[in-house]
């Protein structure tokens, strides 16, 4: 929250994991209004909660991966190099509304036009089974 210069009341947020882990984690309460990166489109999101870190690998697809599908290529898809660091939730659903989809063949990634920009969905490499990852372009 320091870095977007808000701030808002404390409070204590309970994280609950896919394997049962609770915790209990000091948090902030505040709203925001998030843009897309050209600007064209905003969400609000009324109520956001800080933690200090988000615990998740992130794995880059790298572009010139996704120019090899026809159906990816002329996509805007901004060069992002950055942790995650907002996750958009079920209390925002006008920011999951499909506008545009581009599906391939197969196992082929899909890319999905939210309103806050496109979305590149594909299969997981690797042991599915031991790790999830969240890809980000």
């Amino acid at each position: 929250m320091e870095r977007l210069e808000v701030d808002g009341p404390e409070t204590i947020l309970t994280l609950n994991t896919i394997n049962g882990d609770d915790k209990s984690k000091p948090s902030r309460q505040v709203s925001l209004i998030i843009s897309s990166l050209d600007g064209s489109a905003s969400v609000e999101l009324p109520e956001v909660y800080s933690i200090d870190k988000i615990a998740m690998r992130t794995v880059y697809v790298p572009r010139d991966q996704l120019q090899g599908y026809v159906h990816l290529r002329n996509l805007n898809l901004p060069s992002v190099d950055e942790e995650v660091s907002l996750l958009v939730g079920a209390n925002a659903p006008e920011a999951f509304c499909i506008e545009d989809i581009r599906k391939g063949k197969g196992k082929q990634p899909i890319a999905v036009k939210l309103p806050l920009g496109w979305s590149v969905f594909r299969p997981t490499i690797g042991n599915a089974q031991n790790s999830l990852q969240v890809n980000l372009v």
